[in-house]
Parts: C-alpha cells; sequence; structure tokens
C-alpha cells in the first residue's frame, strides 16, 4: 500500500513546484519519521505520525538549507547537515524542542551525514574548494592558446578584472582565511 504523508501544498502556497516540497526522510530507531520541507525561503524540520499523518515542526528561526538528516542511536535527536558549500558544520536537533546547535567537529563544511547507531560514529561529506585563475585566448584572439594557470593557490583565487593595459589582474583570494583584493602583474 502506498499513501501520501505529508501535504507541503498547504505551506508552499503560490511558490513554484521545484523550490517547494519534502525532502530526506528519515526513521527513528522506534519508527517515528522526521523530514525537511523546503518552503522556498528556508527549510524546516518537521516529525510526522506514520499512522495518523499528524506533524510536528522541530525548527522555529529560518536560514536552513537542508542537506539531510539522520538520527541519533537514542532517538532523542537528529543531526541536521546543511548545504556544504554554505561553510556550515553539522547541527544537533533536539526532538524535546528548542534551536540547534552546532556539533563542533572542527571539519568546516559538512553535509548528508549519516549516524551508526551501534557504533556511536558519525560520517559526513565535506566540500574543499581551490578555484584558481587561469589565461586562454579571447573571443577574438587570431592565435589560439591553450589554458595556462596564471594565480593559484590552496584556497580560493576569483573574480578576476584586467587592467586596462592588460598587464595586472585584480582578484579576490581567501588565501590569508579572509577574502581580500590582490594584485598580480
Amino acid at each position: 500500500q502506498k499513501r501520501p504523508l505529508t501535504r507541503p501544498e498547504e505551506e508552499c502556497g503560490q511558490r513554484p513546484r521545484e523550490w517547494c516540497g519534502d525532502r530526506f526522510p528519515t526513521f527513528s530507531p522506534e519508527g517515528g519519521l522526521a523530514f525537511a520541507r523546503a518552503t522556498g525561503r528556508t527549510d524546516h524540520v518537521y516529525l510526522v505520525d506514520p499512522a495518523t499523518r499528524a506533524l510536528r515542526r522541530l525548527t522555529r528561526s529560518g536560514a536552513l538549507d537542508v542537506s539531510g538528516l539522520a538520527w541519533t542511536a537514542d532517538g532523542s535527536s537528529l543531526v541536521l547537515s546543511q548545504s556544504p558549500d554554505l561553510g556550515i558544520e553539522p547541527w544537533r536537533l533536539s526532538v524535546g524542542g528548542g534551536e540547534p546547535e552546532p556539533l563542533g567537529l572542527g571539519t568546516g563544511a559538512a553535509g548528508q551525514c549519516t549516524v551508526s547507531w551501534q557504533r556511536d560514529r558519525l560520517a559526513c561529506v565535506t566540500t574543499h574548494s581551490d578555484m584558481n585563475l587561469w589565461r586562454v585566448s579571447g573571443p577574438t584572439a587570431t592565435q589560439r592558446e591553450g589554458p595556462r594557470r596564471i594565480v593559484a593557490s590552496t584556497r580560493d583565487d576569483e573574480m578576476p578584472a584586467f587592467s586596462p593595459d592588460g598587464h595586472a589582474i585584480a582578484f579576490v583570494s581567501d588565501r590569508t582565511g579572509t577574502p581580500e583584493i590582490w594584485l598580480a602583474r
């Protein structure tokens, strides 16, 4: 037997369907079901009773971009992952209420977490960015030149802008830990 448990349309209203809906269902050790609802502005985490379809919203404030949910082994909390490209670590969300609290893993951005109920372990996906600047022939060049890396670091170098004479490039780099404007000649 297949039947819908949730109806996100009530909260979504006239927002486009691709921005609104329910995702990341996960069963608790006792059989309860949690999921994230995207409303087009923010995501919220809910519990739904599979027998009665009764909903209870667990999150209160917004600015969440949920990329995964996982129950702790004792069923008292959920590990809430946000989109790794936001640079946010996973959070613990108590099913008893309250605001999510960062787990403080020290991993930087991490998402799509899963919890081992037998071994008290957590596994997450992390992303690490390393953007560099490359030079290629311009759209009206008569001679084609292959790509050549001209600015690189172990962090992000982006948003290039050539000087009027073409001999310098201003760019943004976070190689010191803070985005700053740099100049390369």
